[in-house]
């Protein structure tokens, strides 16, 4: 049985390609062409789609035909800095690949970096396990991709998806991050979460910052109570002394 690599490169010799050629079509080097008809490397299925249709093939005529050297369970794409205006899992932003559980079901992997999604139990440094997905469903963990062509790379960040009002809104789980406007050509999602894999234990600070952030609206409601009442934050903080000395009292025999 062929495998994918020599069909692929049966189908660009019938069509009087170069590997340079087909690299254009696909957005990657000549070299990416060389290993995937070598079957060094895996081809993304967004790429194998692209095929299909330029070669007026069916799918299956590509993915039925060794699906481990398209894309196996167990290893996925590292993503690292994304060049903007290419394909996202193009060889290029490829870093290497991670051999994960067979049971987990991911098409590829980022580095969460910042505190973002704390209160979701997300930490910075942790692998995020994402499937393909560029249609979200309100309450999702999506993996986002900002488009901003005046860069050499673009970044991609995890948020939730949501429509308020009928408008789509991606929020972070910690209220020091805005929303932001999802109807924006500079955004879209490439990915849903699956997964997290962490690497290391989280320390006691980032328990205590999320019981800071968990406990947030809280406080805002008092907050939003004393603004109606007309209260000052030095009214509050007095009260709260007053408050503080009586229930002392109170607890000394």
């Amino acid at each position: 049985m062929e495998s994918f690599g020599e069909r692929l490169r049966r189908l660009r010799e019938n069509k009087n390609l170069t590997q340079e050629q087909l690299g254009k079509i696909l957005n990657v080097k000549k070299s990416a062409i060389s290993k995937y008809e070598t079957d060094k490397i895996s081809m993304n299925i967004e790429s194998i789609k692209l095929l299909a249709r330029y070669f007026d093939v069916p799918l299956s005529y590509l993915i039925d035909v060794d699906i481990d050297s398209i894309r196996t369970s167990s290893k996925i794409p590292f993503l690292g800095r994304v060049h903007t205006g290419t394909n996202m899992l193009a060889v290029d932003n490829i870093e290497s690949y991670l051999a994960i559980p067979e049971y987990l079901s991911a098409d590829f992997v980022l580095k969460v970096s910042g505190d973002s999604m704390i209160g979701a139990g997300i930490l910075n440094g942790d692998l995020a396990l994402c499937r393909l997905s560029a249609k979200p469903q309100p309450g999702q963990i999506i993996a986002v991709i900002q488009q901003n062509m005046t860069e050499e790379f673009s970044e991609i960040f995890l948020r939730y998806y949501f429509n308020e009002a009928g408008q789509p809104v991606l929020k972070s789980a910690n209220p020091d991050y805005p929303d932001i406007d999802y109807q924006t050509n500079a955004y879209s999602s490439v990915g849903k979460l699956s997964a997290i894999i962490r690497l290391q234990t989280p320390d006691y600070e980032v328990y205590t910052e999320y019981l800071n952030i968990k406990n947030n609206e809280e406080w805002l409601g008092v907050i939003e109570a004393a603004s109606e009442y007309g209260l000052s934050p030095q009214d509050i903080l007095a009260s709260v002394n007053i408050q503080a000395k009586i229930l002392k009292k109170m607890k000394t025999p």
